[in-house]
């Protein structure tokens, strides 16, 4: 269950099958201390319940 300012909500979630993923990475370094990176990944399942997720991470990382 999931909660709101108002109610609960029920979540419900089916999982099962088979899925495959696909996730990639870079980071490029500027300077010293400073880098900036993206991580994009990719799934898609093999039967059933057929989906397709794209997700992806891009930032930029400060060392001290």
């Amino acid at each position: 269950m999931f909660a709101s300012g108002h109610r609960d909500l029920p979540f419900q979630a089916d999982v099962s099958g088979t899925w495959w993923q696909l996730n990639a990475g870079g980071t490029r370094q500027f300077g010293g201390n400073t880098a900036r990176y993206a991580n994009p990944g990719y799934q898609r399942s093999f039967a059933g319940n057929r989906f397709d997720a794209r997700d992806g991470k891009p930032g930029v990382r400060w060392n001290w």
